[in-house]
């Protein structure tokens, strides 16, 4: 694609964002619609026409008009066909929806679809702290656990293009089971929702409103010993899929991103020291990097498919 500019597309939960993003991965406009996924699950048709608004606001913005657009979404994404081949139950009504096809009849425009933590990790393999790397494993902790790999300088995509769930990776097979049919997935631990549930576990949390992981990170820097046990233990968790990647990839370097991530270093050298005291010499020497495109990465991702075909 000679385009020198996309239009990437970032689905969340809470938010559905849209942006003008140039090859380089400057983001040159915004915009931003509400999602509600969290509230209630929306309907196909529906998120299309939400998306549809998205871009033409940020088209407006810009002041362009027809930009090939790539788009990072919930889900298993069938790369050759667009469709959302399998998601949580929340989203059952998903599951066979021609998402891309739809997308790009509405829109008039070229699109590529991916899975948004996939995306995630091409916006930082191609413009981020991946730059200086050919061999990449990225792990986006967010709600669930997401990820991508890379291979030779490619994004790894498998038979069906399913590649990169390394959030269903068993640190504990006789952990109790979650949505991806996995016992002891490691986002069971050491996603957002994990640690929430870890620190309910611990005795965190009180009354009807649900913990947030954000709260177990507040209550373990204020020193609150039962925080500090979910957090290692998520920490543990972490360490050790990314100890199982790394003897299976060999990557450069792995990649942590994400809002959990977000927490910052504290966190990531209980990770580190995990794979330190869990990997061979060779394996554990490999570093473990912040994202450096924060919740951009979505974004410009979704755009940086367009180029990568």
């Amino acid at each position: 694609m000679d385009a020198q500019f996309a239009i990437g597309v970032d689905i969340g939960a809470t938010n559905t964002r849209a942006a003008v993003v140039a090859r380089s991965g400057q983001i040159v406009a915004r915009a931003q619609r509400l999602t509600r996924f969290a509230e209630r699950c929306l309907p196909p048709d529906d998120l299309v026409q939400l998306v549809v608004a998205c871009v033409r606001e940020v088209e407006a913005t810009a002041g362009v008009h027809g930009l090939p657009v790539g788009v990072g979404s919930i889900g298993q994404i069938h790369r050759q066909t667009g469709r959302i081949l399998g998601t949580t139950a929340d989203y059952e009504e998903y599951v066979g929806f021609p998402l891309r096809d739809r997308l790009a009849a509405a829109l008039g425009a070229a699109v590529w679809l991916d899975n948004d933590a996939k995306v995630a990790g091409l916006g930082e393999f191609r413009c981020g702290a991946g730059r200086p790397y050919r061999h990449l494993v990225y792990f986006g902790l967010g709600t669930g656990i997401g990820g991508a790999v890379f291979v030779d300088g490619r994004l790894v995509h498998g038979a069906a293009g399913l590649a990169g769930h390394l959030g269903v990776i068993s640190v504990d097979w006789r952990g109790p089971i979650f949505p991806s049919r996995t016992p002891g997935p490691v986002e069971g631990y050491a996603s957002g929702t994990g640690i929430a549930r870890l620190g309910r576990e611990l005795g965190l949390g009180a009354g009807e409103r649900p913990l947030t992981s954000e709260e177990v990170f507040a209550a373990a820097a204020a020193g609150d010993p039962r925080a500090q046990a979910a957090i290692a233990d998520a920490a543990r968790a972490l360490g050790v899929a990314i100890t199982s990647v790394l003897y299976v990839l060999n990557p450069e370097a792995v990649i942590i991103g994400g809002g959990v991530a977000q927490a910052g270093e504290a966190f990531l050298d209980r990770v580190r020291a995990v794979v330190a005291e869990c990997a061979m010499p060779a394996f554990a020497r490999t570093p473990l990097l912040p994202a450096a495109l924060g919740a951009d990465s979505g974004l410009v991702g979704a755009a940086m498919q367009v180029w990568e075909a």
